[in-house]
């Protein structure tokens, strides 16, 4: 199965629309919560292993964060991974700070707020381009765990770990999204057995944005028939 892992304000229902190859939507936030990234990494790959014999991983933004984490302690497990618009970790100490506070930030707005207006400004940063998501109605209050243990300002770099992970990963970016494309490629360029593809005309929610998405997943995933 292709174990698909949302981003921060995503649900697994997101990954429903795309008609992906062997599919099977995880719900991060119905997954038990964890001291930190790789703790909940270790359980949950453990729960996949008892279910799939040969998963696949795909992981978009915070998904993707999530599933660098999974590939490098569960290293046997998985058969291939696409990693999707997703930061290997933020390097400076200073920086990783801010981004707690602002994540932070976000998560008590989402909670105390109306929800349209902060998802409004939410789609409105720059890293979206002109891209918005219709998210759910409501924000759980399970979701903060996004916001504030997996926020980027909490995860340890991994720059220096890729080049650990022997699983075949495939990592995808918008053409549109600069940032995250120099991203991608120097992780690309750490990993061991990796590609990157640049998605045209995307900017950073490319299954969404990339009509060619779900054909390109089913080729990679070898799934060429789908």
């Amino acid at each position: 199965m292709l174990w698909c892992l949302h981003g921060a304000l995503g649900s697994a229902a997101d990954w429903e629309t795309l008609s992906l190859p062997d599919a099977h939507p995880v719900d991060l936030w119905g997954t038990p919560p964890a001291p930190d990234m790789f703790t909940w990494a270790s359980a949950w790959s453990a729960a996949v292993a008892e279910k799939d014999a040969s998963p696949q991983l795909l992981g978009y933004s915070l998904g993707g964060r999530l599933a660098l984490h999974a590939l490098l302690v569960a290293p046997a497990l998985w058969q291939r991974a696409v990693i999707v618009s997703a930061h290997p970790g933020l390097r400076d100490p200073d920086t990783r700070a801010k981004r707690r506070q602002r994540d932070t930030q976000w998560a008590q707005r989402f909670l105390t707020e109306p929800h349209e207006d902060v998802l409004r400004d939410w789609n409105a940063q720059d890293v979206f381009g002109q891209h918005s998501i219709q998210a759910r109605s409501r924000f759980a209050p399970a979701m903060a765990r996004g916001f504030q243990d997996w926020s980027l300002g909490n995860q340890e770099p991994l720059w220096k770990r890729l080049s650990e992970i022997q699983t075949p990963i495939h990592w995808v970016c918008g053409e549109e999204d600069s940032k995250f494309v120099t991203l991608g490629e120097e992780a690309v360029a750490r990993l061991p057995n990796a590609q990157c593809t640049i998605a045209p005309a995307c900017g950073h929610r490319v299954p969404w944005e990339w009509e060619a998405f779900a054909e390109h997943i089913a080729h990679v995933c070898g799934h060429e028939s789908a």
